[in-house]
């Protein structure tokens, strides 16, 4: 057996570092094959939470019939409120089951706890009176919408709450709809929570 010189190691020691270097290779890419593996399996996972969520979504979002057979089924239906007397009634309306457990809080020309009207959740309604003039109407969910509007006395106002994925909660949207639409959304959901009708 020859010796290193100045060490006085054996050449065979040589060879066994040289295999130690090897195996550390070998467990260094096993650990690299490994992690590899789990990203992949955490991709994948991902990639299967996202299909299910936009099933989900679109899941939530019914089509709706044609104008033409929502005026014929509202033709005869009465609103469960209309307008006093000098006042506009508006009615806020969230036809979508998405994020249907999380409130839409709704508030009139600002947004203090006062001016809260009520909150709907998934597939309801709520409706509240307003004076004649403009006014703006809020929505909080993650985020705040709002709608600008002009009401008149005896106007029947429909405004209709859309929801959309939000970062912890679902985010929202509001806009005016037109009366065959309003009215056929009022027929077919359940009432939300009103906390007051006039502010």
């Amino acid at each position: 057996m020859r010796y290193i010189k100045k060490t006085g190691m054996p050449v065979q020691m040589g060879y066994c570092v040289a295999e130690k270097c090897v195996y550390r290779s070998c467990c260094l890419l096993g650990v690299i094959q490994i992690q590899i593996n789990v990203e992949e399996n955490n991709m994948n996972l991902l990639s299967k939470i996202i299909i299910v969520f936009t099933v989900l979504l679109f899941a939530g979002c019914a089509s709706l019939p044609s104008p033409d057979q929502m005026r014929a089924e509202v033709a005869d239906y009465q609103l469960p409120k209309t307008p006093e007397e000098g006042k506009a009634i508006v009615y806020m309306v969230r036809p979508a089951s998405l994020g249907a457990l999380i409130r839409f809080n709704v508030f009139v020309d600002n947004q203090q706890p006062e001016s809260e009207m009520g909150y709907t959740r998934g597939s309801q309604y709520i409706y509240f009176n307003l004076e004649p003039g403009d006014h703006q109407i809020l929505s909080k969910a993650e985020n705040w919408a709002e709608a600008n509007i002009t009401a008149a006395a005896g106007d029947i106002i429909f405004i209709r709450q859309e929801p959309t994925m939000g970062f912890l909660m679902a985010q929202n949207s509001i806009f005016k709809i037109q009366d065959y639409e309003g009215k056929y959304h009022v027929k077919h959901l359940d009432l939300g929570t009103i906390i007051k009708t006039d502010k």
